[in-house]
């Protein structure tokens, strides 16, 4: 890694770098409107996922509901019906 790039991005790079965030943002939350989820409940998805992580203990792991839908675990009503 470098170390000037890490620390002190140039204007393009810090650029670069927000474009690509916001870009992971966007398919983040097109995933879930492909699901048939609203702006909100995918809000209340998202604070359901900080309320798991700031409870977990050492040692201890969690896997979003994401990758728990991507990989057929749960179901998209399962996610519904926790965060009515």
């Amino acid at each position: 890694m470098d170390f000037r790039k890490a620390f002190f991005p140039t204007k393009e790079e810090s650029a670069r770098q927000k474009e690509l965030l916001m870009e992971l943002e966007q398919e983040y939350i097109n995933f879930w409107k492909d699901k048939g989820f609203t702006e909100d409940e995918i809000k209340r998805i998202d604070d359901l996922e900080r309320k798991d992580l700031s409870e977990l203990k050492p040692y201890e792991y969690i896997v979003s509901r994401k990758a728990l839908l991507e990989s057929n675990i749960i179901s998209v009503e399962q996610i519904k019906e926790e965060i009515k």
